[in-house]
């Protein structure tokens, strides 16, 4: 796994009042039982963790040194059980979910997102509850 060492991070998890130009973005994480729904307003995002878990989501728009990609990073706690840091890919329709608890990002999981809400889907885990069986690499 892949891990980072953060100097300093600050990212408001909650809601953030929609504006009159805000979009909304709902995606299904393939493959699990959870996915997000996230308003924009300006270079924000609010939302909540939809699905199988549901937490308040809040993040920015923003761009990794290196990376020409242009993310939509959102921290959300998973019911209090841990911090993660999500890095949405929207155009390319991937998704990268890091702990970031101790202010270390450890990549635990990644893969493809489609547009909508997630339905119900037998026993599948959510995308913070299960790390990756397969080979991972993230936007760091």
């Amino acid at each position: 796994m892949k891990t980072l060492l953060l100097a300093s991070a600050a990212v408001a998890v909650g809601a953030i009042a929609p504006s009159a130009s805000a979009g909304t973005l709902n995606f299904t994480f393939d493959g699990f039982c959870d996915g997000v729904s996230l308003v924009k307003s300006g270079v924000t995002y609010g939302g909540e963790r939809t699905g199988c878990v549901t937490d308040p989501a809040g993040g920015v728009a923003m761009k990794v040194k290196g990376n020409p990609t242009k993310y939509i990073d959102y921290a959300t706690s998973d019911s209090g059980s841990g911090v993660f840091t999500f890095f949405l890919d929207v155009p390319a329709l991937q998704w990268f979910v890091y702990d970031t608890s101790g202010g270390v990002f450890t990549l635990i999981n990644s893969g493809t997102m489609t547009a909508g809400a997630p339905q119900a889907k037998g026993n599948l885990k959510s995308s913070t509850s299960s790390k990756a069986t397969h080979p991972l690499s993230g936007p760091f």
